[in-house]
């Protein structure tokens, strides 16, 4: 099954910090940027937004204990 409309899509790890991008090429292939640090911005481009990372993850608890929150240093 195709969706035309799909340019990009996102997957944000729960288990622990990671954020995968994918993105369709002007190829029509898909390129994926991966990123696990905490003071990088994600950018959707369809919705023209930028994201700190910190703000997705703010307050998420994750099984180790480790939780992010701009009230914590990192």
């Amino acid at each position: 099954m195709q969706i035309p409309s799909l340019k990009e899509y996102i997957l944000i790890d729960s288990m622990k910090f990671g954020i995968k991008v994918i993105k369709i090429q002007q190829d029509n292939s898909w390129k994926h940027y991966d990123t696990e640090n905490i003071n990088d911005s994600l950018f959707i481009n369809t919705i023209n937004m930028q994201i700190p990372l910190i703000d997705i993850y703010q307050n998420v608890s994750f099984f180790d204990g480790q939780t992010f929150s701009q009230n914590v240093p990192l």
